[in-house]
C-alpha cells in the first residue's frame, strides 16, 4: 500500500482491531467511529503528514476539543500501524500536533448538586450506577463490571483492577468504603437484596456487559430530561479525580491510589489546579523554619 488508499479500508481496519485484542469494548467502538472519519475527509487524496495535519487542525477548529484529541489518537495509532505493518512505507501522523483536549476537572466533571439530582431522578437500578460513579471514580465500564470479590467489607475497601490499563500492564484503584454514605447504604441494600451471590458474580447482574454505549445513552438522556449538562460518563470520574488532586491535606501519591492512576505527570496535569492563595499558605506552612 503507498500514500494513496488502494485496499479495501474496512477490511484493514478489521485486521487493525483484531491486532489490537487486547482492547475493551469501548475502545474498539471509538475506533471504529474515529478511525472512518479521516478517510471520509481525505477522499482521494494521499495520506501525508500534511494532510494529516491538515486534518487535525480541521478538527480542532469544528469538534469538541476531548472528541478531537480522541479521534486523533485512534487515527494516529491506525495509521502507526500501517506502517508497521507494512501497508505505508513512512508513518504519516510522526511529528503532527494533535489537537489539544479540553481541560479536565473545570467545566467537564458533574458537581455534588447534578449527582444528586441525577441520582435521585433516574430510573433504577441506574440510580445505583450513579452512586457508584460518584463516589469511585471508576469508568463505567469498570462499575457495571463491578465484582463482590473486589469489595472488601473487612478493610472496608474497593479493590477494582482498572480495565483500560490491561494492555498496560495493569492498575489498581484502592477505593475506601466510608460508613453511612451512598455507596455505603447501596453495598448493604444490595447485600440483602441479592443473598445467594457468589464472589464472581457481578455487583450488577441486570445489566449486560457486551454493549456499554447503551449505559452511557441512558444516562445521558436522564441528563437531557433533568436539565443537567450531560459532561459524558466520565465526568463523574473527573469529579473524584479533581477532588483527590487538589485536596489540601492529600499526598498526591495517595489520590493516584485511588484513582487507579500509573502516570503522576498525566494526573497531575489533567486533574490538579493551581489556587494562588492556597499555593501561598501551604509554601509558607512548609517553608515556615527555611525563612
Amino acid at each position: 500500500m503507498s500514500s494513496h488508499v488502494s485496499l479495501n479500508f474496512h477490511k484493514l481496519m478489521e485486521r487493525y482491531l483484531a491486532y489490537r485484542n487486547d482492547w475493551v469494548d469501548s475502545t474498539r467502538y471509538e475506533a471504529r467511529n474515529a478511525i472512518p472519519k479521516f478517510f471520509a475527509w481525505l477522499g482521494d487524496r494521499s495520506i501525508t503528514p500534511e494532510n494529516v495535519q491538515e486534518y487535525y487542525d480541521f478538527i480542532g477548529k469544528h469538534i469538541n476539543g476531548g472528541t478531537a484529541d480522541k479521534i486523533a489518537k485512534h487515527t494516529s495509532q491506525f495509521l502507526r500501524w500501517l506502517n508497521t505493518d507494512g501497508w505505508l512505507k513512512i508513518d504519516p501522523s510522526e511529528g503532527v500536533k494533535k489537537p489539544k483536549a479540553t481541560v479536565a476537572g473545570v467545566m467537564t466533571a458533574y458537581t455534588r448538586d447534578e449527582y444528586i439530582k441525577l441520582r435521585d431522578g433516574i430510573t433504577k437500578p441506574y440510580n445505583e450506577v450513579i452512586i457508584v460513579l460518584w463516589s469511585t471514580g471508576m469508568s463505567i465500564v469498570d462499575a457495571i463490571e463491578l465484582k463482590w470479590f473486589e469489595i472488601d467489607l473487612n478493610e472496608m475497601m474497593i479493590f477494582k483492577k482498572r480495565k483500560k490499563m490491561i494492555s498496560r500492564g495493569g492498575s489498581l484503584q484502592k477505593i475506601p468504603i466510608f460508613q453511612n454514605t451512598d455507596l455505603d447504604r447501596l453495598i448493604q441494600s444490595r447485600m440483602k437484596r441479592i443473598r445467594n451471590r457468589k464472589p464472581e458474580d457481578r455487583f450488577f447482574p441486570e445489566l449486560e456487559t457486551r454493549d456499554m454505549k447503551q449505559h452511557g445513552n441512558i444516562i445521558k438522556a436522564a441528563c437531557i430530561s433533568l436539565g443537567v449538562t450531560w459532561r459524558g460518563t466520565q465526568g463523574f470520574r473527573r469529579a473524584v479525580c479533581s477532588a483527590l488532586g487538589n485536596a489540601k491535606h492529600l499526598n498526591i501519591l495517595q489520590g493516584m491510589a485511588m484513582s487507579g492512576h500509573k502516570d503522576i505527570d498525566v494526573f497531575r496535569d489533567k486533574y490538579v489546579t493551581v489556587d494562588h492563595e492556597l499555593l501561598r499558605q501551604n509554601i509558607a506552612e512548609a517553608l515556615k523554619n527555611h525563612f
